[in-house]
Order: structure tokens, then sequence, then C-alpha cells
């Protein structure tokens, strides 16, 4: 797919099979991770993101590396392929590795209900007010955020929303 826009960028995910023993289990980590209620000075909501896989896993790291240059260098990046590929694990556990900031929604049929989604984790109040009104009020908040933050928006259906996201997400 290549460039998908002017700051958008595409890495294809590939299958990859892992093999685990049944007489090796999954190390898993001694308590699990708490995660802070999120708001505009507050970046810690991965809610709905995978756990990590730590050891478990291997093989991705050449995806691993290409995600983080491209990351380096867009404001945004769409991992694709079909179905079962891998790209929400991939971008799971490139965010337990090297992101500290951010958030993880899901996908919405539309821009404005993608940014929707985002609003209860900027502390953006939902309750009583329509659509347009929540996602201008997250538009106007995400400027306020860290350089840095990330916003990684899974099972995104329709590809030409990407770059009305990125618009929309100004420098986050």
């Amino acid at each position: 797919m290549g460039d998908v826009g002017r700051d958008v960028y595409d890495i294809k995910a590939e299958r990859v099979t892992f093999e685990v023993s049944r007489d090796q289990p999954l190390t898993q980590p001694a308590q699990p991770p708490q995660y802070p209620t999120t708001t505009a000075t507050n970046l810690n909501s991965w809610m709905g993101r995978s756990a990590s896989l730590g050891n478990a896993f291997f093989g991705r790291e050449p995806q691993m590396a290409a995600l983080a240059e491209a990351l380096e260098q867009r404001r945004a990046v769409v991992l694709s392929g079909g179905a079962g590929t891998g790209k929400s694990r991939l971008a799971a556990e490139y965010t337990h590795r090297h992101v500290t900031r951010g958030f993880w929604t899901a996908a919405g049929e539309t821009v404005d209900r993608t940014l929707a989604a985002l609003a209860p984790l900027l502390g953006v109040l939902v309750e009583g007010r329509n659509e347009e009104e929540v996602t201008g009020e997250v538009q106007r908040t995400l400027p306020n955020l860290p350089a840095g933050a990330l916003w990684v928006i899974d099972n995104l259906a329709n590809i030409e929303l990407v770059n009305g996201l990125a618009n929309a997400a100004g420098p986050l």
C-alpha cells in the first residue's frame, strides 16, 4: 500500500506462527499492571490493549523495528493486513516495550465516532452532549497533551478515515 497520505505510512503485517511448548508455560507478570484513570495530564490509559506476551513474543523484531522507525518519521502509521495476521498484537507489544504515555481505543465507523471514543479517556464529559460537542472538546484537548503521546486505534475498518483522523488529532 505504501504512502496512504502525506504523513501516513503503511506497514504490512505478516502472519507469524508462535510455537509454545506445553511443558513450558507462558510466564505471567507477578502482578498485572495498574493503569490509573486518564486525564489530559495523566496519559496512561491502555484499557483494551492486550497484555504483553513478554518473551513469548518473538520473530517479529523486523516489524517492531520498522514500526519504531515509521513512528519516528511520521505522525500516523497504519498496520494493515488480513484478519488474524497479528496487527493488534504487534501494536500492543510495541506500546508495552516503547511507549509510556498514550491511549488505546476501538475505531468508530466515522472520524467523529472514533474521536468520541477518546473522550472518556481525556476526561471529556459525554453524558447529555451531542457527538459534535464531544468531538469538538476532544479536538480542543488534544493539543494540550504532552509530546510523545500515542493513540492506537484498533480495528479501523475504513482506511479512508486515516487522514481525517490524523488531521483531527492534531499533534497526537
